[in-house]
């Protein structure tokens, strides 16, 4: 379980950067998205999940056949769902 100081830590670095695509996108509210990074990336490494925290995963974003043949880096995970 994170603490509330990762908890903190978290939403003080990924907020601007959601605020920052909200605005360039349209979005007009941010919290929903800022609640799934959350969601998805709090654990036991350091607040983090083990995605999170060892493959700077945060939202658990899914690649897709472009990323791979871009040659861009990915790794395969087992989830619980």
């Amino acid at each position: 379980m994170a603490t509330r100081a990762q908890i903190d830590n978290i939403i003080r670095r990924t907020a601007p950067i959601v605020q920052k695509y909200a605005k360039q996108f349209g979005y007009k509210i941010c919290s929903p998205a800022i609640a799934q990074i959350l969601q998805e990336s709090l654990g036991k490494y350091e607040g983090l999940s083990l995605l999170a925290y060892q493959y700077h995963n945060l939202h658990g974003l899914k690649c897709g056949d472009a990323w791979l043949k871009a040659g861009k880096p990915s790794v395969n995970m087992e989830t619980p769902e």
